[in-house]
């Protein structure tokens, strides 16, 4: 996965002093259009030709991927003595629309870096990816509830015609379970939180049949429900994964969070 952002900062360009930022823009969008075919692909690049592209050097940097399956996002940290060479981008941009990230396929994922600064002689001697450093980060990722459901579903023991719906900040598991041979209509609610890089549920009730389930019971029909989902999924990244805000709204989860050097 490293080489795709060698691809956005010039990995797969020839690095000579005529090369422009946009001609190196149509050289990686060709490469990461041809390593995933059936991926929609848009690489912008902004800055001065000539020695900045020589030296790895950017103003702005945007990959945009729809349709992507992938591991884990592609970046791993600069390891061992400090790079001869660091090159610079003073803004970069890479947005992942409709991406399978680990297990989970996730609507969005954008990440925002200022001042991110790379190893450049890894980048163009082994098409690799290195993280110095970066000034300020910032995550955005959105999954749909149709993309949490198979992930809740199981939770509720003999549920059928499972339903998740995300509104006002909770989250609702709601279908059928069969009680005393008789089919119940069941309502299973939780603010989602986070603790960690884990995905919790907190203040979770049980209705079935419209009636409050005592917690006790409750334990029995949905078990224990640790996490839900994990950013660990996106990787072992080269910065920790600070989250500041959960919104369940629209059927969307939105989380926002900060990327901090480790």
């Amino acid at each position: 996965m490293e080489w795709i952002l060698a691809a956005l900062l010039g990995g797969f360009l020839a690095f000579n002093s005529a090369v422009t930022p946009d001609k190196a823009a149509q050289l990686a969008q060709k490469s990461l259009q041809e390593k995933f075919p059936s991926s929609q692909v848009k690489v912008e690049m902004e800055g001065k030709r000539g020695n900045d592209v020589l030296n790895g050097k950017f103003k702005r940097v945007r990959i945009e991927i729809n349709d992507l399956n992938v591991g884990e996002l592609p970046m791993s940290a600069a390891s061992g003595e400090k790079p001869k060479k660091i090159g610079h981008a003073k803004n970069v941009e890479l947005s992942l629309k409709n991406a399978k990230l680990g297990a989970t396929r996730v609507q969005s994922a954008d990440l925002q870096f200022t001042d991110l600064r790379y190893d450049l002689d890894a980048l163009k001697e082994r098409s690799q990816f290195s993280l110095v450093g970066f000034g300020s980060a910032k995550l955005s990722l959105a999954l749909q509830a149709a993309q949490l459901q198979p992930l809740l579903a199981p939770k509720v023991s003999g549920a059928q015609n499972v339903e998740l719906s995300l509104q006002n900040d909770t989250l609702t598991v709601s279908g059928t379970r069969t009680v005393l041979g008789f089919p119940a209509p069941f309502s299973w609610s939780a603010t989602p939180v986070f603790r960690g890089p884990e995905l919790m549920l907190e203040n979770q009730k049980l209705l079935v049949s419209g009636l409050p389930v005592p917690a006790h019971v409750a334990r029995q029909i949905v078990g224990e429900v640790k996490s839900v989902y994990s950013l660990s999924n996106l990787g072992n990244l080269p910065f920790r994964v600070e989250v500041k805000r959960v919104l369940a709204r629209n059927q969307t989860l939105q989380i926002e969070a900060d990327l901090l050097a480790k």
